[in-house]
């Protein structure tokens, strides 16, 4: 089982709450290419600045950030959760 299944299947409200889904594994890019925050822009027709995008790995965060979008680098699992709560991202 792969992370994020993994993780669909021990949070499943909180992935109820996203009518898509971009991940890198199935669109063939890493998520430290400009190409994948690109496609995402394209799809929802929205201002990259419109975006949060949360990351726990830098280069990551780096690339989004390129992009116009605003970012979250965390370390660790309960202070994504304090990210996401005071954000007023219900979980």
């Amino acid at each position: 089982m792969n992370f994020f299944n993994y993780l669909k299947e021990r949070y499943p409200g909180f992935f109820l709450l996203f009518s898509k889904f971009f991940l890198s594994y199935k669109m063939h890019l890493r998520k430290s290419e400009d190409e994948i925050f690109k496609q995402m822009i394209r799809y929802y027709d929205i201002l990259p600045e419109e975006i949060c995008y949360a990351d726990d790995m830098e280069e990551n965060v780096k690339a989004a950030k390129n992009n116009g979008i605003n970012v979250y680098l965390f370390t660790s699992q309960s202070e994504l959760i304090r990210y996401l709560r005071n954000q007023k991202v219900w979980i």
